[in-house]
């Protein structure tokens, strides 16, 4: 029983550079139009794993995670406050130095879940990148985007 040697990563066929813009864009979207919070559960537990069956690494994800915590606390708390639901069922009022301050729970979910929005996104483009660093650039410039716009997006991203 013969076995084929393993075929080196320099030499597999790389993945073009366009789908991985696609890829991020339906990401991005996808995760505008979802709006139920387990949806965007599935999504971001989906890129979580993704994220280790392309080859990033674990520690890798907490550092990107760990960079993002008080951007996440501050949209969720900005929800928290200035979320505004007519019924007022999920509003708890908490005193702090003789302040009332209305928190409204049902904003502090919509907050949670658009950090489940940002965070997927993120997620996607690192994961659009495992691989080929340039790869977002590249395929914009396959896509005939002009580098003026091409390169701020790939550092941004």
């Amino acid at each position: 029983m013969s076995q084929t040697p393993p075929v080196p990563s320099h030499r597999r066929r790389a993945l073009d550079p366009r789908w991985r813009v696609f890829y991020l864009l339906a990401v991005a979207v996808g995760a505008f139009l979802l709006l139920r919070w387990w949806q965007l559960a599935a999504l971001l537990v989906g890129h979580l794993v993704l994220w280790l069956w392309v080859g990033l690494s674990p520690r890798r994800l907490l550092r990107q995670i760990s960079k993002l915590w008080l951007f996440c606390f501050f949209i969720i708390v900005s929800y928290a406050f200035f979320a505004h639901d007519p019924s007022g069922d999920g509003s708890v009022s908490w005193r702090l130095f003789g302040w009332a301050l209305p928190i409204d729970l049902g904003g502090a979910l919509e907050g949670a879940k658009m950090v489940a929005r940002v965070l997927s996104v993120v997620l996607a483009s690192q994961i659009a990148r495992a691989g080929d660093p340039r790869a977002i650039a590249a395929g914009l410039a396959k896509l005939r985007v002009p580098a003026l716009v091409a390169m701020p997006l790939d550092v941004v991203l």
